[in-house]
């Protein structure tokens, strides 16, 4: 080991970090690719490798090769090691590290086998680790870390790169957040009192008619029926890392709920029991019963249950022909019936008497001799299901719940985080007003076109505008 190597081995053992410290190490692959072969690499990094000579892990005299790394946001780099080799008696080039386009580290111009690289020559059976010459510094949120090896004397071999990191300072620094609305509403970023204790969410005014304002999300969102884990106004969120909210959108407030049938007319159904139960019928009959799906059900201020449901799926929907006093039951998408053998279901389509009971259920059933059973959900391996059971007829028991299924399914919710896109209301043609701020939601200036923003040193910066919020990251012009 040189003497810098020894030096710097020192320095990052001396390091006062209390987190564990975690290496990674890339392995070169090709001449344009790179994988992480040892160690674990930070969720969502990235590693890119690309050498101008396109001979593997070789470079040239007058080529390089160009390491990038991503994602390492607020870990604390302690040291950057490459594994390199040269030829047998030649090889030399130069090193440099830069961090978002500033240099922070570099190897001058020199032989292999000078003390700067690797103090002798080194072949492929000798591969040494090059330390790069950098102080550790904490990886700045959404930084990109780029290291450049240019061949001067054939020839240098990359073999891969170890990063050493762990949690450093800006881990227990207070976060931010930064807020997207989507629309012309511009907020500035949150910012915890002290690291770990959250930020409260705030709200938002819906974006049009169209857009209600539903909570946030960590990711964009284009518009889609399925809805993503989301945050709602006035919690506590807690970020690992200064991180990036989106508004999120739909264009359904509350469920159309589905509302418990009297008339009991013959058509399709859903067919639910409440109290104890809260489940519904679900497929055809299968070894004597039929199973059950959850149901969550509510009595409204109309004094009848509602099922918490738009739609209902096929597999909970039947076909029940009503008489005064019977009822004829198929499931519908196996078009079988749901009927009975002795004290049995079974796949008949043999008629149920009907008595009317409490809150306008019905009671299903048949005898077997002296004794009366009723379709009702019994527990079965842990779970409800409908069984014929043996019951008494009462009038004032809860029974079978019944709900008509709508003839044409009400259009699904959509969610969104960019309600300006094309299905709500487009953004306002008035002129432009930028105004830009640092991360700490200081406001730096505002100006009247985005010419004036292109001559933003380098940097990290939210900008809004009536379009919008928007991060942007500057890199050295």
């Amino acid at each position: 080991m040189t003497k810098i190597r020894s030096i710097w081995f020192l320095f990052a053992l001396s390091v006062g970090l209390a987190a564990h410290a975690e290496t990674a190490t890339y392995t070169v692959t090709s001449y344009h690719t790179i994988a992480l072969t040892a160690g674990t690499a930070p969720d969502g990094s990235t590693a890119t490798f690309n050498s101008t000579t396109a001979r593997g892990s070789q470079i040239t005299a007058g080529n390089s090769a160009t390491l990038t790394l991503t994602g390492y946001d607020e870990l604390f780099i302690s040291a950057l090691t490459v594994q390199m080799h040269s030829n047998k008696t030649s090889g030399g080039g130069s090193l440099r590290a830069y961090l978002n386009g500033t240099m922070i580290a570099s190897i001058a111009d020199a032989s292999f086998a000078d003390s700067s690289w690797n103090g002798t020559y080194a072949t492929a059976d000798e591969w040494a680790d090059i330390n790069v010459p950098l102080t550790g510094f904490t990886f700045p949120q959404n930084a990109e870390l780029t290291v450049v090896i240019e061949a001067s004397a054939n020839s240098l071999y990359v073999g891969g790169f170890t990063v050493s990191y762990n949690a450093g300072v800006g881990q227990n620094r207070p976060k931010i957040v930064v807020l997207m609305t989507g629309t012309e509403e511009t907020l500035a970023p949150l910012r915890e009192s002290s690291a770990g204790r959250g930020v409260r969410l705030p709200n938002l005014q819906d974006a049009d008619s169209v857009w209600h304002f539903l909570g946030w999300t960590e990711a964009e969102w284009p518009h889609s029926e399925e809805c993503p884990t989301f945050f709602r106004a006035g919690t506590t969120y807690f970020p690992t890392k200064n991180t990036t909210l989106y508004a999120l959108y739909t264009n359904k407030l509350a469920l159309e709920t589905l509302v418990q049938d009297t008339l009991f007319e013959t058509g399709t159904y859903a067919i639910v029991t409440a109290l104890t139960f809260n489940c519904m019928m679900a497929g055809g009959v299968t070894d004597r019963r039929v199973g059950s799906t959850a149901a969550e059900l509510f009595v409204d201020d109309d004094s009848l249950y509602h099922l918490n449901m738009e739609t209902i799926p096929p597999e909970n929907c039947y076909q029940v022909t009503f008489t005064d006093t019977t009822a004829i039951i198929r499931h519908q998408e196996t078009n079988s019936g749901v009927g009975y053998t002795s004290q049995n279901l079974a796949t008949n389509t043999n008629e149920w008497s009907v008595t009317r009971a409490l809150h306008h259920s019905l009671c299903l059933y048949h005898h077997v001799g002296m004794n009366t059973y009723c379709l009702f959900p019994t527990t079965v391996e842990g779970q409800w299901a409908y069984k014929s059971v043996r019951l008494n007829v009462r009038e004032d028991q809860l029974f079978l719940l019944f709900f008509a299924v709508p003839d044409e399914a009400p259009e699904p919710a959509l969610y969104t985080t960019m309600p300006r896109s094309g299905l709500g209301v487009q953004s306002p043609t008035e002129e432009t007003q930028y105004r830009v701020y640092r991360l700490d939601g200081t406001c730096l200036f505002s100006c009247a076109t985005d010419q004036e923003l292109r001559a933003l040193p380098a940097g990290i910066y939210i900008i809004t505008s009536p379009h919008g919020t928007q991060k942007r990251i500057v890199r050295t012009h």
